[in-house]
């Protein structure tokens, strides 16, 4: 079971913090590929931009994930594995 505690500890560690840091740099790369293809571009590919919307919002929640939003996801699979 992972703890409060241990989930804080993890966000605080350097590689994790590097790790995070790393995430968020690909989530303004997306965006500017965004930009690239729909306003420098003039292309509006729906299934492009969709994808790189997509590809940031998950981007997004991986950075974002706070330790009760993984401790209802665990709680959840438990309950799943056991049905």
């Amino acid at each position: 079971m992972i703890t409060e505690e241990d989930f804080e500890a993890w966000r605080e560690n350097p590689v994790t913090k590097s790790l995070l840091g790393i995430l968020a740099d690909m989530v303004q790369d997306t965006k500017n590929k965004w930009d690239a293809v729909a306003w420098v571009g003039g292309s509006a590919d729906p299934l492009l931009l969709a994808d790189l919307r997509a590809r940031a919002e998950v981007l997004v929640d991986m950075i974002e994930i706070s330790f009760a939003d993984m401790e209802h996801k665990l709680d959840k699979s438990e309950q799943d594995s056991t049905d």
